[in-house]
């Protein structure tokens, strides 16, 4: 994906919206993807810039989700000149992650609010994979390596993505969410999850690679508990010792892989976010 500048993407928005006001950013800001909130007359829309295959396969997962009821965004698909975006409109309530960072929650209510998000995750893996038809993307891996692309030489790209393939195809294969973050989970004022977002994240993959991707980022340490709830709500078996042998790893490797992707990464490097 081409990058721009602040000016460019304003000028994508409001050709978009025309009547549109106060562009800006939102307080919760994702990893790799220019996102914006603008002020139109139909009320505040999210706009988030893309690769366009990311994009496509972000509108198959929305109209899938709706189908099905799954509380995910409603996205449209926009472009301006080289770049292509997707719109959707915005929800008011807070990311779990917003209510951690001001300690406005409990340990106990942030562990409902993954809970309800395994709830969730259900209802997106009874969808039957053979339902899932984007152009590109099928598979979590495929997301991960266009995602890597934007930021760092192909060669990293592609040995990260080559990783998460072999973790992430073995087993059985469902239509997940690969990425229940702090950040994707909002909630109202009375903790219950209103909506999952980052649709990129919705592919094919197995249950293992999955709840590995939420550990990476998981506020408490009670992955034993975790990962009881999650076999009860899917009505299957993790295995627990690849799931924690590979994030200790990860977590080993961690300080080195800062220092590697600094070197491979294209201008400022963000740090790990997710």
């Amino acid at each position: 994906m081409q990058h721009h500048t602040p000016d460019f993407y304003h000028a994508a928005i409001k050709v978009t919206f025309p009547n549109s006001w106060n562009i800006r950013k939102p307080e919760v800001c994702g990893a790799h993807s220019p996102v914006f909130l603008v002020d139109t007359p139909d009320g505040t829309q999210v706009c988030k810039f893309n690769d366009p295959n990311i994009v496509m396969h972000n509108r198959t997962v929305s109209n899938l989700m709706q189908m099905y009821d799954i509380p995910t965004p409603q996205t449209n698909v926009r472009a301006y000149m080289d770049s292509w975006f997707e719109t959707y409109p915005y929800c008011p309530d807070k990311t779990l992650h917003e209510y951690i960072t001001k300690a406005q929650i409990t340990s106990d209510q942030i562990f409902d609010a993954y809970k309800q998000a395994i709830d969730i995750q259900r209802k997106i893996s009874q969808i039957p994979p053979i339902e899932f038809r984007p152009q590109s993307g099928r598979y979590f891996a495929d997301i991960f390596k266009t995602c890597m692309r934007w930021n760092m030489k192909r060669i990293m790209a592609d040995a990260y993505a080559l990783a998460a393939k072999h973790m992430s195809q073995y087993g059985e294969a469902k239509l997940l969410h690969n990425d229940i973050h702090a950040k994707n989970i909002l909630i109202d004022d009375k903790f219950n999850v209103t909506r999952i977002i980052d649709l990129d994240a919705i592919a094919v993959c197995n249950d293992d690679f999955s709840v590995l991707q939420t550990f990476r980022s998981y506020p408490l340490n009670n992955y034993g508990e975790y990962m009881d709830y999650y076999e009860d709500t899917m009505g299957r078996k993790l295995n627990r010792n690849v799931i924690m042998g590979t994030l200790k790893f990860l977590r080993m490797v961690r300080s080195q892989r800062r220092k590697l992707d600094a070197m491979f990464w294209h201008g400022e490097y963000p740090g790990p976010q997710r």
